[in-house]
């Protein structure tokens, strides 16, 4: 890629090479069981965030909770969950494990309203959707 840039009253051309670089999430498909994963409810595979997998995510502002692997065929549109979002809330309750999401889901009915505490490129945010 060629950039110009201008320095002072000088403009210097440069040649930058781009490279690929794969994003952090990407990896976690290596984690994945489709069966030990999946959290049916919302459609997506689940990985909790061990002190491994959080440290290769440094940017992270809360290090617990469950991060989007993926999202399953005929997943509903209707739940704006992203791969590489990290579900830290449900409710008002916390998540650490994929136990507790599936448990936290469970008590629900459908037609509840849900409140998901998500963290997205760094930013806390609350998801909402009726289940």
């Amino acid at each position: 890629m060629k950039f110009s840039v201008l320095r002072g009253s000088d403009e210097l051309q440069l040649d930058v090479a781009l490279i690929d670089r794969p994003h952090k999430t990407d990896s976690l498909i290596d984690r994945v069981d489709p069966e030990k994963n999946l959290v049916r409810r919302l459609g997506i595979l689940g990985v909790e965030l061990d002190l491994d997998l959080a440290q290769s995510l440094p940017d992270l502002r809360i290090p617990s909770g469950i991060i989007v692997a993926g999202k399953t065929v005929g997943a509903s549109e209707e739940i704006p969950i992203q791969t590489g979002d990290v579900i830290h809330g449900i409710n008002g309750k916390t998540i650490t494990t994929l136990a507790d999401l599936r448990a936290a889901l469970d008590n629900l009915k459908v037609g509840d309203a849900v409140a998901l505490l998500v963290e997205r490129y760094g930013q806390l945010i609350y998801v909402s959707f009726l289940l």
